[in-house]
């Protein structure tokens, strides 16, 4: 193959448009050399920039790769706490704050548990309670659950909860519902399949009760 290589002057000349004067060497000019001397004069040639640009370019790519991959986020679970094997998941989520893990309100949090997962519903708790028992205790009735991460109140504590609800589903389920939930409404579980049903049904993407 033949090389360009720039020179001020010279008998054998070619002019580019860049107005830039070049001289065509051909096999001719490594003539007697050996393989391993071409290549070592190839690697002296390059500068430490041009080594900069590629070590660059690949961190670049290494990084645009990552991006692409899934993420999980610490607070997933297996997908075989998801309901079925197929077809729409179906997840509940909400938020609960109970200064101790006694109480109406505690008590009817642990029925609604109860109830979604006897129902096959996996439900997704974001709790910001003082009392770490309050989160092993519904942990233990069958919900995911995990301590709130920021401040913020209620509306930080629903999106925490709705994203770990979305981060539970896995990629190759077809589709997915979310169901917002207020936790101690204990009843609510036994009344999903019906929205779930008509939502499928009538290809809803919002269904309001």
């Amino acid at each position: 193959a033949n090389n360009w290589k720039r020179r001020k002057g010279g008998p054998e000349k070619h002019q580019r448009a860049s107005g830039q004067t070049w001289e065509l060497m051909g096999s001719a000019d490594c003539k007697g050399r050996s393989l391993e001397g071409r290549i070592r004069t190839a690697v002296e040639k390059v500068t430490w920039k041009q080594i900069s640009f590629a070590l660059a370019s690949v961190v670049v790519l290494l990084t645009l790769q990552t991006l692409a991959l899934p993420h999980h986020d610490s607070r997933s679970v297996h997908a075989a706490n998801v309901n079925g094997e197929a077809g729409t998941e179906f997840v509940i989520f909400g938020t609960t704050m109970y200064p101790n893990a006694t109480g109406v309100r505690f008590e009817e949090a642990l029925e609604s548990v109860n109830n979604a997962r006897s129902a096959g519903w996996a439900i997704v708790i974001c709790d910001s309670s003082p009392d770490p028992e309050v989160r092993v205790r519904l942990k233990l009735a069958g919900a995911s659950v995990f301590a709130q991460h920021k401040s913020g109140g209620k509306g930080q504590g629903l999106r925490e909860a709705l994203q770990a609800a979305v981060d539970m589903v896995p990629p190759t389920a077809p589709d997915a519902i979310f169901a917002y939930q207020e936790i101690e409404k204990s009843d609510m579980p036994f009344h999903w399949g019906e929205v779930k049903d008509k939502m499928v049904r009538t290809g809803a993407d919002i269904a309001v009760r």
